[in-house]
């Protein structure tokens, strides 16, 4: 058996077969200019030194290492979770492996940064999963020997964008809300630097102003962070706002911690006020989930941004695309007609 600590080179399974390193280098590129014997020969030799072929020369020879990079900022995050998933096994499909560059947030990061430090790597085209802003989005212009595809709600004129329609999706929950009777509508948001919190909020803010409502001020609590305890801070802040009978938040975490909050200011869901969330998250973690929400197509979102990757890689120089899919409500128990005044 090989040694732990050397990997067998094609000399060393030409040796151990008895043939030309040619020969071996025909039975890796399954060539079938090799005899049967011949072949397992060289089979039995690989097994016996554990031969792995040189990738790396493999990929120089047909100029393609078949693998996509994949940059996102959030592993715990089942929206990230469920995309990553997705591209996965839109990459597998199509012969691709990824490379997965975890990124830390922070404010001095730029898209520039992370492209430069995926470059090195041996791939051959890049998805960039982007949720907070970026002060170079509109500068940023990436080579088209490595393309890149950048999963956001926003658009940047010299990269391919993808992502379901985020400001759709509060119009959407918003106007569902209005259509029960309710006379305005609450909002709970993520991070202040979140896109698609950012996208989500200008969807509620214009649907309200739309219908002749100004939008309620936000109190300091309704800037959350994800978490369902920032959500329970919202909601034990909004319980003491009379009018408030109606609350959309920016994802199903923090929608389950205002219903608590709610809750535990002796406000009833959803015969006092509605709440409605995002993400559709909860089906894989609760059952008989209650939770009215908007549900995202992280799958679809996948196969395009795979796909668009694809596409540069294969046509260099190919114009900038920007794919936008929609949302749809799921309207389950949290929701209800607005309830008569007093």
């Amino acid at each position: 058996m090989a040694s732990s600590h050397a990997f067998a080179s094609q000399i060393d399974v030409a040796r151990r077969a008895g043939v030309s390193a040619e020969t071996v280098s025909r039975v890796s590129h399954g060539s079938s200019a090799v005899s049967e014997r011949t072949k397992q020969k060289v089979l039995q030799a690989m097994n016996e030194l554990e031969y792995r072929p040189n990738g790396a020369a493999q990929a120089l020879k047909r100029g393609s290492f078949q693998t996509l990079g994949v940059a996102l900022f959030d592993l715990r995050s089942t929206g990230n979770l469920l995309l990553l998933r997705a591209i996965s096994e839109s990459a597998a499909l199509k012969g691709y492996s990824l490379t997965v560059q975890i990124v830390p947030h922070s404010k001095k990061v730029t898209l520039t940064d992370i492209y430069t430090h995926m470059r090195p790597q041996a791939v051959d085209g890049m998805i960039i999963i982007l949720e907070q802003t970026m002060p170079d989005l509109e500068e940023f212009s990436p080579s088209p020997v490595l393309p890149v595809t950048i999963v956001t709600s926003l658009t940047t004129p010299h990269a391919s964008t993808v992502d379901s329609d985020q400001e759709m999706a509060g119009r959407i929950a918003t106007t569902r809300l209005l259509e029960l009777g309710h006379h305005s509508v609450w909002f709970v948001s993520g991070p202040s630097d979140s896109i698609a919190s950012q996208c989500r909020e200008k969807g509620w803010r214009t649907t309200l102003i739309a219908h002749g409502i100004q939008p309620p001020t936000m109190l300091p609590a309704c800037h959350g962070d994800w978490s369902p305890n920032s959500g329970y801070e919202a909601g034990c802040a909004l319980a003491r706002i009379p009018d408030c009978t109606a609350v959309y938040t920016a994802n199903d975490a923090m929608a389950n911690g205002v219903i608590a909050g709610l809750k535990d200011h002796g406000k009833r869901v959803p015969e006092d006020v509605s709440v409605i969330g995002e993400d559709d998250s909860l089906k894989d973690f609760e059952p008989h989930v209650r939770l009215s929400t908007i549900s995202e197509d992280w799958t679809q979102v996948g196969k395009y941004a795979v796909a668009m990757t694809v596409d540069a890689i294969k046509n260099h120089r190919m114009a900038p695309r920007h794919e936008l899919l929609p949302c749809q409500l799921i309207d389950r128990a949290t929701t209800a007609p607005a309830p008569a005044e007093s």
